[in-house]
Parts: structure tokens; C-alpha cells; sequence
């Protein structure tokens, strides 16, 4: 059967749409492995009048953490919201089984705040704007 798509190019994708797309990867991991390995996991901080201050999202699969986003309001940053939230995420990855974290950042991002954390550079990829490079960190848990 042969039916008219569309391509559609997304720059503020419907968060339902994401939400299925994650749910047909999560899905065809269990029709291949017979369970899923893979658990989207997220800290939010909050203050006391319910204002998003910061948070660390990503997903654990396969022994591995991996953290696709943490940011801090600039208004706490400093405060070691940052590292408490890596510290948070890390602590439940352990306890689920997971043997390491990985984390990606650009060379003008936050290599030094990783680092202070234990994480090691494992490789660096060249060719970005302004002469940046992506590095991707490791660390042992």
C-alpha cells in the first residue's frame, strides 16, 4: 500500500510527538531483548513558589547513565545546585545497576564543572562554529 507522507521540519516538535517517538524506541527494545533497558530519568529543582530552577534530564540504558541536559536559572548558579543535581541522578543510576555516566558538552560549555566531578574526557570532535569542538565525558560510577 502506497499512502502520501509528509516530512515535516520541527523546530518546537510537539512534546507528545517526542513522547511516542521515545516510546517506539523504548518498545522496539523490548521486541528485541524481551525487556526494556532503557529509563528516562529527571531531577527538577524548584524553589518555594513552584519557579523551575534548574534540573538534569536523561536516560539510563545498558549500565549507563547519560545525561542530555542540565542547566541552573543564572540567578543559583553557584550555589551547587549543579553538582547536588548530578550527585542526585547519579546516586538512583547507581541503584538501578548502572556501572558509569557519560555526559556531552561543548569546548566553551562546562568541561572544567565536569571535571571537578570526575569525569574524563574520552574523545573530542572538531569542526564545529567557531572553531568549538564536542567532548564527550565519562565517568566511572
Amino acid at each position: 500500500m502506497t499512502e502520501a507522507l509528509s516530512y515535516n521540519i520541527e523546530y518546537e516538535p510537539n512534546p507528545q510527538d517526542i513522547h511516542a517517538l521515545t516510546r517506539g524506541v523504548f518498545e522496539n527494545t523490548v521486541q528485541k531483548k524481551g525487556r526494556s533497558f532503557m529509563q528516562p530519568v529527571a531531577v527538577i529543582v524548584r524553589d518555594s513558589h513552584d519557579k523551575l530552577v534548574g534540573g538534569a534530564v536523561g536516560f539510563m540504558f545498558y549500565g549507563c547513565l547519560h545525561i542530555d541536559q542540565i542547566w541552573v536559572d543564572p540567578e543559583f548558579q553557584g550555589q551547587g545546585i549543579g553538582r547536588h543535581l548530578l550527585e542526585v541522578i547519579e546516586r538512583r543510576a547507581k541503584e538501578i545497576g548502572c556501572r558509569i555516566a557519560t555526559v556531552q558538552t561543548m569546548s566553551w560549555e562546562a568541561e572544567g564543572f565536569y571535571a571537578k566531578l570526575g569525569f574524563e574526557a574520552e574523545f573530542r570532535r572538531p569542526g564545529y562554529d567557531f572553531g568549538g569542538e564536542l567532548i564527550h565525558m565519562r565517568k566511572d560510577l
